[in-house]
């Protein structure tokens, strides 16, 4: 996608153009291995596209990159749900945290709960809510899994 194409727009491709935007950020990454924004857009439409070996691919770039610059909130969010989507809850629940402690993001936090339910652990899921909950008052996400 171009400079000024959003995530939304990204969204609305038709699946062809989600696979062609894909191997656009590859060829970034493999001219410029170490591009917060390149890896940012290829794990998005990784996600996006849902296959597993996509998935790995976006999570192995995500993580390298993420040693370069390890205080990128952004591509953190971008691992823990790319080990969301394959699986990983532990892992997830990890980047999750580190999140929504370094930004205060109650969106990371529920993400969290969800990551730690799937875990088996009802109460560390409760804690992330109610931790999303005093970051930001009356969110709705977080009170609609406290009630489930």
């Amino acid at each position: 996608r171009g400079r000024d194409v959003t995530g939304v727009q990204t969204c609305a491709l038709p699946i062809c153009d989600r696979f062609h935007a894909l191997a656009l950020y590859q060829r970034a990454l493999v001219l410029d291995g170490k591009s917060a924004e390149a890896a940012d857009r290829y794990a998005f439409v990784a996600i996006m596209l849902r296959r597993r070996e996509t998935l790995r691919a976006a999570l192995s770039v995500v993580t390298s990159v993420i040693m370069t610059t390890p205080s990128n909130r952004v591509l953190q969010m971008d691992r823990a749900l790319c080990e969301w989507r394959l699986g990983y809850a532990s892992l997830a629940e990890r980047d999750f945290v580190m999140v929504a402690h370094a930004e205060r993001d109650a969106r990371a936090y529920v993400f969290a709960g969800y990551a730690a339910l799937r875990e088996g652990s009802r109460s560390r899921a409760r804690r992330w809510w109610r931790a999303a909950l005093e970051t930001r008052e009356g969110y709705e996400p977080a009170r609609r899994a406290l009630r489930q």
